[in-house]
């Protein structure tokens, strides 16, 4: 591969500089690298034509270099060539694995940020194969599962990533918020093998919810953050944990959002489940005395069937109780006659 000498490439960025990309294309005949150069300032001023010209000589110049290949990639992108810029930065993963990490990175990113979920979730995966242990890349593909409607692909990159960083909160309340939005297995339990005097792992996904919120709410400090509180009670309700949920919210207490919160549970929850009311609230209501509300005893009161009526079924007597009344009309005048006449002699 041909290579410029400082000078020239001194020469090159001048011209470039002055807009004179003839006279820089000559200058730049046989190395790929200056043809990027010149493809690039062509982008800037916006000529994409001639830029994507430049982008395919530099790479029929270096067929086998992963740096020209990057580069094109990255070009491809700034002349809205997307999808060529994902094939060419691919392609640099392949021709050099020293290259591969970040070509496959600037890979994702730009899926990420086209809107492309799928192809952004292959390179992330590509890229976790290569690196198990690189939390960022887990984290980002877990938010792209869950915007895909995939909570239990991303649950499980949350377990992995609450075994590589135990000590962080965030993640262990993401993963008990991801693990209650995931639907129970079908079928019964599988018991552990896990000795009577160690405490045995969670089998079932509400035992799982339990652990990951009591793990994060420890981790989170003391007192325990209002949003921590606020999303392990609203991950345990979904489980069916009502009572430590209850409990999150009374450790709330003094927020108006926890007291809507317990009230509106205390809607929809049995009188014998709600938790109890405070007694040192102002306008605290004594309870109802079970003898007022009592219903009277004896037998049921039947209601009275009306007789069918021989005109008819009930819809046509309906009719006939609600039919308008036919209007009268008022009499006819009737014409007075006069006093008779005189009648003539004969």
């Amino acid at each position: 591969m041909a290579r410029l000498a400082p000078s020239q490439l001194a020469r090159l960025l001048t011209l470039l500089e002055r807009s004179e990309y003839d006279e820089a294309a000559t200058l730049a005949a046989g190395d790929p690298l200056a043809r990027l150069l010149r493809a690039t300032a062509l982008a800037g001023a916006g000529a994409f034509a001639e830029a994507r010209a430049d982008c395919a000589l530099a790479l029929t110049l270096a067929p086998g270099s992963a740096v020209v290949h990057v580069a094109a990639g990255l070009l491809a992108y700034v002349t809205h060539d997307h999808h060529l810029a994902l094939t060419r930065l691919r392609t640099a993963a392949e021709l050099d694995p020293q290259h591969a990490v970040p070509a496959l990175q600037l890979a994702a990113e730009r899926a990420a940020r086209l809107g492309w979920s799928g192809d952004a979730r292959t390179l992330l995966g590509r890229l976790i194969t290569r690196e198990p242990t690189r939390l960022a890349w887990r984290l980002e593909l877990a938010r792209l599962l869950v915007s895909a409607q995939l909570p239990d692909a991303a649950l499980l990159q949350i377990r992995v990533a609450t075994e590589l960083a135990p000590d962080r909160a965030a993640l262990w309340m993401e993963r008990a918020t991801l693990a209650a939005r995931v639907p129970e297995p079908a079928g019964p339990r599988e018991p552990t093998a896990a000795p009577p005097d160690e405490p045995r792992p969670p089998t079932h996904r509400s035992d799982e919810v339990a652990d990951a919120v009591a793990r994060a709410i420890t981790l989170a400090g003391e007192p325990p953050p209002l949003p921590y509180l606020l999303a392990g009670a609203a991950a345990l309700t979904r489980v069916g944990h009502l009572e430590r949920a209850d409990a999150l919210l009374l450790l709330a207490d003094p927020d108006p959002e926890a007291r809507l919160e317990r009230a509106e549970r205390a809607l929809w929850r049995r009188p014998e489940h709600r938790p109890p009311a405070r007694r040192d609230h102002p306008r605290a209501r004594p309870p109802p005395d079970p003898r007022r509300h009592r219903r009277p005893r004896g037998p049921p009161r039947r209601r009275a069937r009306t007789p069918r009526s021989p005109a008819g079924p009930r819809r046509l007597r309906v009719r006939q109780r609600h039919r308008r009344p036919a209007r009268r009309l008022p009499p006819a005048p009737v014409a007075r006659r006069g006093p008779a006449a005189p009648r003539s002699p004969p």
